[in-house]
């Protein structure tokens, strides 16, 4: 892999991991949604989500208190 494909690798992954910041945080869609919308796994949205750590900390945290807010919303209704 030369250093530009190595370059434009990392862009396109970055590009999935905020495309899945921006279905699940913007427009509060499930992770199932998301993953069918990208065409790949509900677990490989997670990780995109979960990397966001890496790319950019206040998407990251953004990322964490809408998880936050649906765990919790999601345990009033069990109740």
């Amino acid at each position: 892999m030369t250093y530009e494909e190595h370059i434009d690798s990392l862009i396109e992954h970055t590009q999935r991991c905020i495309t899945a910041y921006t279905y699940f945080v913007e427009y509060h869609w499930s992770l199932r949604v998301c993953a069918k919308n990208m065409q790949v796994s509900h677990t490989m949205v997670k990780n995109y989500l979960e990397e966001l750590s890496s790319i950019d900390d206040d998407m990251y945290q953004s990322y964490q208190c809408e998880l936050k807010r649906r765990n919790k919303k999601k345990a009033g209704w069990t109740n």
